[in-house]
């Protein structure tokens, strides 16, 4: 094979290379083989100056300058112009997808990543309490549960006694050690007769209480979101599945995820109207815990919590498919809950770093996340050594990312440099 260095260093209006198809495919070969391209990537690493000098026209000089370097601004989706620069930089905020644009122009580029360290939530395996609490005994010694409105600036707690929903303010999202209760209660006595939990739209111009009793769910309008003062019945109450002692619903509102204490069993039902509660249909049910009084979801319902009163534990399943508790598998991942007897409610903040659990009297926070690597998901044109991709920089380091074509931008044969290739 001809020497990559050499070949690499014209520009490509006079590349002097009199097979570039087979240089193409012994590339393709060695970036596929278990070998990891050592040639290839060892040749360019020892002359980064003459493999990555692009191809850059007259008009694209007077358009951008001599680019050498540019600074790219962080986001979650940001795009390389091979025009504007021949390095490229970034100290990203947050997980990133890499788009390219004018793919044609330049024979190479470099991308240099600095590694930012992600809080990522709703990772039970990585649970501790914040030893911070917020007392319900002023309003009620019979919670069962707690749920926030999605900012977490309101939390509304279910009572047994009396069947009463009691609305607090957090003046910090999610932030127990910041609430108050706002002196709003409503009462659904009139319809349920063992009130168990509450729960809302996104908006918050519906709201369900759940009658364990009689085994069914209250509907309410709210001319307010958010705001129990300004319920109303709305003369729906669908019985369902077991004896429910929850109810969760996915961010469309079409599919409701409650707990069948008795039956020890997770139970969902499809709405066919979003949101309303009497278009439900047959139930599918799952079995996992005995004891189950509520259900959890990660943001995009590939992860479910499940709660036991008989075991105080919580346990994490996998779903396959989002919010079908059907096809949940154990993560081999619980939460031992014991210390915060009797438990009744769960939830997590809306980014799943913080934790809520409940008990008769007191509402217990917990922090679920770990700092994690960014993610960095680079263009599908992308070929990498042995196909794999480099891991993310960890926080703080600096990583060098190479990139050279071949085929006019049709592939990018990528590499980190200074990593063992071979």
């Amino acid at each position: 094979m001809a020497n990559i260095s050499t070949l690499l260093q014209n520009r490509r209006g006079s590349l002097a290379i009199s097979n570039v198809t087979g240089l193409q495919t012994a590339l393709d070969a060695k970036f596929d083989s278990a070998d990891i391209a050592s040639q290839a990537v060892a040749e360019a690493s020892t002359d980064n100056t003459k493999v990555m000098t692009p191809l850059r026209t007259k008009q694209a000089i007077d358009s951008y300058g001599d680019g050498d370097v540019l600074a790219l601004t962080p986001a979650a989706t940001v795009n390389i112009d091979l025009l504007a620069a021949e390095v490229f930089t970034l100290t990203p905020n947050q997980s990133t997808t890499f788009t390219l644009s004018n793919t044609t122009a330049v024979d190479s580029f470099t991308l240099t990543l600095t590694g930012f360290a992600v809080a990522t939530g709703f990772r039970l395996v990585s649970t501790t309490y914040d030893s911070v609490s917020f007392s319900l005994s002023s309003q009620t010694t019979s919670s069962r549960g707690s749920v926030f409105n999605p900012d977490g600036t309101k939390m509304y707690v279910p009572s047994n006694t009396g069947d009463t929903i009691y609305q607090y303010t957090l003046s910090t999202g999610f932030d127990l050690s910041t609430a108050s209760y706002a002196s709003i209660s409503f009462s659904v006595s009139a319809q349920v007769s063992s009130l168990y939990a509450v729960a809302f739209n996104t908006d918050g111009t519906k709201m369900y209480a759940v009658d364990y009793a009689n085994s069914n769910v209250r509907q309410y309008t709210l001319s307010t979101g958010f705001d129990i003062s300004t319920a109303s019945y709305d003369t729906v109450s669908p019985t369902l599945h077991g004896t429910i002692c929850s109810l969760e619903f996915d961010p469309s509102g079409t599919i409701i995820t409650t707990t069948n204490y008795t039956g020890s069993q997770t139970v969902q039902h499809t709405l066919s109207t979003p949101w309303d509660v009497s278009t439900a249909s047959s139930p599918v049910t799952f079995s996992g815990l005995t004891g189950p009084v509520d259900t959890a979801f990660n943001a995009d319902g590939t992860k479910m919590y499940v709660l036991s009163y008989d075991s105080n534990v919580i346990h994490q399943y996998s779903l396959s498919t989002a919010y079908s508790a059907p096809t949940a598998t154990w993560d081999n991942i619980s939460y031992n809950a014991a210390s915060y007897l009797p438990v009744y409610g769960l939830n997590f903040s809306a980014d799943g770093t913080k934790m809520f659990i409940s008990n008769t009297t007191t509402v217990h926070q917990f922090t679920t996340s770990s700092l994690l690597p960014a993610t960095y998901t680079y263009p599908a044109a992308f070929k990498w050594p042995g196909g794999t991709l480099p891991d993310a920089p960890a926080d703080g380091e600096t990583d060098v990312i190479k990139a050279f074509t071949t085929n006019s931008g049709a592939t990018w044969y990528a590499f980190k440099t200074g990593e063992a290739m071979s």
